[in-house]
């Protein structure tokens, strides 16, 4: 029991904290920015996607997927939409679908150690420890400068 404790502390440290951390009138500001852009070309897949980033971390998880989905409906090769969605998906508790946004995220773009960070902790979250430490090394070898890697391969179920 205490190791699952010490799982979420670490899961809610890992993820939320930060999340809260960057929310502020910033976003607001992009949110505005984003629509204006949107408003005056409404294919821009760049602009909702940065607008669902803002979204997401104020909060506003259904604005953020929706923003993802019409980006990645514009342009379905954009990985940084596929890695937004995935942390959506995360805060809803859908890991399965999290993943496979993460997993096509890195098809799209190998080299951005995130996404695997990201499918590390969804992996974690499914209890699939050894998948999880996989995709630690591999953000290792991509970016040895993603630090939080470490945490999760020193984990023990």
């Amino acid at each position: 029991m205490k190791k699952y404790i010490g799982l979420w502390s670490f899961i809610f440290a890992l993820l939320v904290v930060p999340s809260i951390a960057f929310a502020n009138t910033t976003d607001v500001k992009i949110i505005e920015e984003q629509t204006e852009i949107i408003n005056a070309n409404p294919d821009n897949a760049v602009a909702y996607s940065k607008r669902g980033d803002a979204y997401l971390r104020n909060g506003q998880y259904d604005l953020a997927m929706a923003d993802e989905n019409t980006a990645i409906e514009k342009k379905s090769d954009y990985a940084a939409a596929y890695i937004i969605r995935a942390v959506c998906y995360f805060k809803e508790k859908d890991y399965g679908s999290a993943i496979k946004d993460n997993t096509k995220a890195i098809e799209l773009q190998p080299k951005y150690g995130w996404a695997y960070l990201n499918r590390a902790v969804d992996y974690l979250m499914l209890g699939k420890y050894d998948l999880a430490i996989a995709d630690c090394d591999k953000t290792l070898d991509v970016d040895p400068t993603i630090i939080r890697a470490y945490s999760i391969k020193r984990f023990e179920p």
